[in-house]
């Protein structure tokens, strides 16, 4: 009888041991902030998904001489209303910005520094500028932000920032992008088509080149500045001596 007592006591004890231990385990099949920003290939990944938001050359000719659409125009035919909530093009574009902020908090959590932390950064930086120069476009003043939001943030409640709070953070993340980022030659066929430093100075260029017409011709602002910004990035992306004029 005392050793049946004590068998159980055992077993009750190593069953309590045992449950005792947890063991916490990551899915292996599930890609998670704990398990993803580790390397320079998560962050490339990541990074990857940013190109995603790039304009493609589908119909694009039909604007021009080119070519013609099958389809009705909602425009010529007069159908087309302003849309009562918000549209794709809005939502896409905070859709953007949110991954790339969200690179620019997780990458520096990865094993990679320096220059090629910086370049990472960079290429986020530049899309989170493509994303409110498209804002900035089409709507004006927008909300900005520059963090990663959660349900709950009061973020989500601010009002828009003036043009000129877009403006400098666009002209900042454009600049840290020229800075960092490889010029076209250093990219080399590996990585042939991902954004290259130049491409950070031609878009400043573009942005600095509509704001300062914008605000001549409507009588607000500094437009000498933009426009002065917009000659500036030109000429850098000339004497790069990067790319030639196509001579077809």
């Amino acid at each position: 009888m005392k050793n049946s007592l004590k068998n159980i006591l055992a077993i009750s004890a190593s069953i309590l041991f045992f449950t005792g231990c947890e063991v916490e385990r990551l899915p292996e099949t599930n890609i998670s902030d704990a398990t993803f920003w580790r390397s320079e290939s998560d962050l490339k990944t990541a990074n990857n998904y940013l190109y995603t938001f790039l304009p493609d050359f589908g119909s694009e000719d039909n604007w021009s001489d080119d070519a013609f659409g099958l389809a009705s125009n909602s425009i010529s035919d007069g159908s087309r209303l302003a849309p009562a909530t918000a549209t794709g093009d809005f939502n896409s574009q905070y859709t953007l910005i949110r991954a790339a902020n969200n690179i620019l908090e997780k990458g520096p959590k990865t094993s990679i520094v320096g220059a090629t932390l910086d370049r990472y950064l960079a290429e986020a930086r530049f899309f989170r500028a493509w994303g409110y120069f498209n804002l900035l476009q089409r709507y004006g003043s927008v909300p900005l932000v520059t963090k990663t939001l959660t349900d709950d943030s009061p973020e989500l409640k601010a009002g828009s920032a003036t043009r000129d709070e877009i403006l400098t953070l666009i002209m900042a993340d454009l600049d840290f992008a020229g800075a960092k980022l490889p010029t076209p030659t250093a990219l080399g066929t590996a990585d042939y088509g991902r954004i290259a430093n130049t491409a950070a100075l031609a878009f400043k260029a573009r942005v600095a080149l509509f704001e300062g017409t914008r605000a001549k011709f409507h009588n607000y602002g500094d437009s000498k500045k933009y426009l002065t910004m917009a000659v500036a990035a030109s000429k850098a992306v000339m004497d790069s001596k990067q790319h030639d004029l196509y001579a077809g």
